[in-house]
């Protein structure tokens, strides 16, 4: 029950934490815990859409390999994943601030080998992380399968672009390549709009916005706790 409170409110470190007491006592997982575990792991608050808040503990905490190690331990001991398992395990992966496509794209192929069908808002995201790592092909293919396997939203088969020459660089329009093409530039996706390219500042100190955005203007020009941007 504890498990389920949990994973319906997306506290991942609540839930790791209970993973950890049941390997201690040596209890043995049902399919409910698995169910519950990935799909809290869908659940968690990555504090990106709503405000500047972004929750940088889910990069030390990984909870998008917790969900992956839960998605496999299912299989390995003999249960059979839901769809919602693998759409969750997919949503891990690929929410705004995590970039692992690549994981994604295996969970999304055993997924369509199982027979499962694509969740809507797991293709929403997944299509995101791969425009955000300048994946087109991919994306197109993406969504080619969520049209074949009728997902809701998606209706309208892609055109099938085909990859043009390749053309061979040398190495150093090669780095120059990759370092033009690995530049962080907000805008790419609606998530973008709201960036986290400025400084951390804790909210509770929310008039230093003003100091960072005067950091170069003369100090005495500013009174302390002048209003400052939101």
């Amino acid at each position: 029950m504890c498990l389920y409170s949990q994973a319906v409110w997306g506290r991942a470190m609540e839930i790791v934490q209970i993973i950890d007491a049941m390997n201690h006592d040596n209890v043995q997982m049902d399919m409910q815990s698995y169910y519950y575990i990935v799909n809290g792991m869908a659940n968690v608050d990555h504090g990106y859409s709503a405000d500047f808040n972004v929750n940088n503990r889910l990069h030390r905490l990984q909870h998008w390999r917790v969900a992956l190690h839960a998605l496999m331990a299912c299989k390995a001991n003999g249960y059979d994943p839901t769809a919602t398992m693998y759409n969750s395990a997919i949503v891990a992966c690929t929410i705004p601030t995590m970039n692992f496509w690549k994981e994604a794209a295996c969970v999304f192929h055993e997924m369509l080998q199982e027979g499962h069908k694509p969740a809507r808002v797991a293709v929403r995201t997944f299509d995101k992380c791969l425009m955000r790592n300048s994946k087109p092909f991919e994306s197109l293919e993406l969504i080619r399968q969520a049209v074949k396997h009728s997902t809701e939203g998606y209706t309208v088969m892609p055109p099938r672009v085909e990859p043009g020459p390749t053309v061979k660089l040398t190495p150093e329009e090669e780095a120059q390549y990759h370092a033009e093409r690995d530049v962080a530039r907000p805008g790419g996706v609606p998530e973008d709009a709201q960036g986290v390219f400025r400084p951390m500042v804790w909210r509770g100190f929310w008039w230093r916005w003003h100091e960072v955005a005067n950091k170069y203007r003369p100090q005495d020009a500013l009174r302390r706790r002048q209003i400052a941007p939101r």
